[in-house]
């Protein structure tokens, strides 16, 4: 936490370079799923693993928008069984100002970068606001994705199969491309390492707020 020490030198390093970890969906999307429109079609959920244990940086959505729906609240959430659960261990917001009428891929990054561990089923979840003339489509397709699955309902509450069944939502999951933090705040991920009083030298791309007795070498910082 912000009040610990360390004796010596504190060094927060880069993770792995930027990479896609999961892809599914390229061209036109065999089906067109709907969500927002009502309760029980409020929220989608993918399911997904990766073969690499790294960072998350972000997550594609392959999506459009019908009027002007509100921002939606994207989660990357542990698994319950076969649906997902609300124990939540990232989150970030779908701008519905970078989603078109048309079909694109849009980008959603997120406030905290846990590491994702391999043979783990973790799932992705937007969270929308639930308008009938305002919401969103996203492109699918029908089991092209060999580790998850689609689903469709409302998140805290019942979850379903997609119409039809065993679809997988076109989406990305992006690891890696994190850089390095110390900073005298709370909380703790991978990369960011939060420290009050350092007895040494403090290494990382960015140091924040941060007491060291030595040097500090960073490329930014407060």
């Amino acid at each position: 936490d912000s009040s610990a020490v360390i004796t010596g030198t504190a060094i927060s390093a880069n993770s792995p370079s930027l990479s896609a970890e999961v892809i599914n969906g390229t061209g036109t999307p065999t089906n067109n799923i709907s969500f927002g429109n009502a309760n029980t079609t409020q929220d989608i959920a993918q399911s997904f693993q990766v073969s690499i244990s790294s960072p998350l940086n972000k997550i594609q959505l392959y999506i459009k928008k019908v009027g002007s729906p509100s921002n939606a609240t994207v989660k990357i959430v542990t698994n319950n069984g076969s649906n997902p659960s609300t124990s939540t261990i990232a989150t970030g917001t779908l701008s519905a100002s970078s989603v078109t009428t048309s079909y694109g891929w849009t980008n959603v990054s997120f406030s905290s970068n846990p590491i994702l561990n391999t043979n783990t089923t973790y799932w992705l979840v937007v969270d929308a606001v639930t308008s009938s003339s305002k919401y969103y489509v996203i492109g699918a397709n029908n089991s092209s994705y060999a580790n998850g699955m689609g689903k469709i309902g409302q998140f805290s509450g019942t979850w379903n199969n997609t119409t039809p069944s065993g679809l997988d939502y076109y989406f990305g999951v992006y690891l890696g491309g994190v850089t390095g933090l110390i900073a005298g705040s709370s909380g703790s991920v991978w990369n960011q390492l939060h420290v009050g009083t350092i007895s040494g030298t403090a290494q990382a791309n960015t140091v924040n707020y941060t007491n060291s007795t030595g040097n500090i070498y960073c490329q930014s910082g407060t």
